[in-house]
């Protein structure tokens, strides 16, 4: 008979799975597109619920593949939060499932498309740059779009974003709080039009120009003064001014007490760097020097050379003209100082590098290395070193960090001994028996061992050929029970080192038990002889027949 299900059991089980998954829920699922989940992929990672602080893996592979700095990224759970766009979150409030984990951290992977488009629309253009940190909490917090950091940008889109974020931190917002302050107090109900006009006086007069000082709109309080005469009933017009000239001198002593109030305010709220800036950009001005408009907000080691060329240059020209006016008509003299250990270090590099090209070993060229890449990058080598590579640099950094800057390789000679001293005992004894081995009556071996002392020993013959001397010996630990044996091979190869020769038939090189059996032969025919001569027939067999087993 099938099994009812009631109502009330179904919606049980209903409860009970939507339990289930509710308690499946980490810190992270509001800020993925993807639900809570376990990864297959890392069956080492527990399959619950971690608090965010338990995520230590090493995350600096996938740094160094997605061109991102360790200086903002320190460890996985920092990467995990800030590509989740949860900055201000503190770390030991949030909770991470393993399919977040992944998502967003080893597993991430970047669009092959510009991540902006503002200039390129999202097209395949050559991606220049990568989302720092601080570009992913600017485009979070000004234009709501989330962007990981490490995802790709093309060259226009980066300027443009690095020119928007220089111009949000070179921009100071007016003060709301702050009302023009006015020596005439206007009150009327129904003057709509003057007061909105008013308004846009006050706005246009707290305008910013470029290097923060307070546009003067004197055109636009003309008119604002003509505008409020002409809309302002006379009938409800309250005022403490008795004439029109008062009333002109009113209006010019409110919208220039407000632009000083202003500019008080603005020269209080201007940050420090702001204000080195605009001294910097006033000192050049007087040498002849175009400002300084934009500043470098990328690590100068990911910035263009376009980019890291225009900045030595700036510098230089700076540097040159600060000079002048330290020590006059002596620049040159000067700067050769200075730049004096820029000199002797690319002395420094071309002569490592000639002696890194003329070692053919990669050990010595690994040595070399290792004195020069804790003090320099690898850019900075590889203009000196054309074919070093990634590979190279980091096994020389690794060398300096394990064995030491500077010291030698470590040449280790590995060997590989499979034949134990008992195994080679035990067939030396077996082949050595009689029964397999037989000494030579004449002629010696001479063996040079590896110590090269020479020794010579008597000549050996095997009564058998080797493959069938070794096939006795399995033959044998087969029936002795002896599984420690090598293979077959390996006794081959120790029959050929002892160089043992091996009886063949009736002709041949080693003929010694020919020669044997010729003498036997030989006096067979002498006795038959004397049989025939008088001996007799019986005498001649008999002492045949004792010759055959004689022999």
């Amino acid at each position: 008979m099938p099994v009812q299900f009631t109502p009330q059991f179904l919606h049980a089980e209903m409860n009970d799975e939507d339990e289930r998954e509710s308690q499946f829920v980490c810190s992270f699922v509001n800020s993925t597109v993807q639900q809570c989940g376990l990864i297959e992929y890392k069956k080492t990672w527990p399959s619950r619920i971690l608090p965010l602080t338990c995520c230590k893996d090493s995350v600096d592979s996938h740094l160094y593949k997605y061109s991102i700095s360790r200086r903002s990224i320190d460890s996985e759970s920092s990467l995990l939060k800030i590509r989740a766009g949860l900055f201000e979150e503190d770390d030991d409030t949030l909770t991470i499932c393993p399919k977040h984990r992944f998502a967003l951290g080893v597993g991430w992977r970047p669009s092959t498309l510009c991540s902006i488009g503002w200039k390129c629309t999202n097209s395949k253009s050559n991606l220049k740059g990568t989302i720092t940190k601080e570009q992913s909490i600017f485009l979070k917090k000004y234009h709501h779009v989330l962007l990981g950091i490490g995802s790709g940008v093309c060259s226009r889109c980066r300027k443009e974003l690095v020119q928007r974020m220089a111009d949000k931190e070179n921009r100071v917002e007016p003060n709301p709080s702050s009302s023009m302050n006015s020596n005439c107090n206007v009150e009327a109900s129904e003057s709509t039009n003057a007061e909105f006009i008013m308004e846009e006086t006050k706005e246009e007069i707290s305008q910013i120009d470029g290097y923060g000082e307070v546009t003067q709109c004197k055109q636009t309080v003309q008119g604002a003064k003509k505008a409020a005469f002409l809309q302002i009933d006379e009938e409800n017009l309250q005022t403490n001014c008795l004439s029109m000239d008062s009333m002109d001198d009113c209006i010019s002593e409110s919208v220039y007490s407000q632009s000083s109030q202003y500019s008080e305010w603005q020269d209080s709220q201007e940050s420090p760097s702001r204000k080195r800036k605009m001294s910097l950009n006033s000192f050049l001005e007087t040498v002849d020097i175009s400002p300084v408009k934009k500043t470098l907000t990328v690590d100068f080691d990911l910035a263009s050379e376009r980019t890291k060329n225009d900045y030595v240059r700036k510098a230089k020209r700076i540097m040159h003209s600060v000079l002048g006016i330290l020590v006059p008509q002596q620049e040159s003299l000067f700067e050769e100082v200075l730049y004096e250990s820029n000199a002797y270090k690319d002395q420094t590099l071309e002569s490592f590098s000639k002696a890194y090209s003329s070692m053919s070993s990669w050990g010595t060229q690994r040595q070399i290395l290792s004195l020069l890449v804790q003090d320099y990058s690898y850019n900075q080598l590889k203009d000196y070193i054309p074919d070093l590579s990634r590979y190279k640099f980091s096994s020389a950094r690794k060398h300096a960090e394990v064995v030491g800057v500077g010291k030698p390789v470590l040449q280790k000679k590995q060997f590989r001994e499979k034949a134990t001293i008992q195994q080679i005992e035990n067939f030396l004894e077996f082949i050595l028996s009689p029964a397999i081995m037989t000494d030579s009556p004449f002629g010696e071996c001479t063996y040079k061992i590896s110590s090269g002392i020479t020794l010579k020993v008597p000549k050996i013959i095997l009564n058998s050929v080797r493959t069938r001397t070794v096939t006795l010996y399995l033959k044998y630990c087969e029936e002795t029970q002896n599984a420690d044996i090598l293979s077959e091979r390996t006794y081959m190869r120790l029959l050929e080192a002892i160089e043992p020769n091996v009886r063949k038939s009736m002709k041949g090189l080693d003929n010694f038990a020919a020669d044997g059996s010729q003498a036997f032969d030989n006096l067979k025919s002498v006795v038959m002889t004397l049989g025939k001569g008088g001996k007799g027939q019986e005498w001649a067999e008999k002492i045949s027949k004792q010759l055959m087993e004689g022999k």
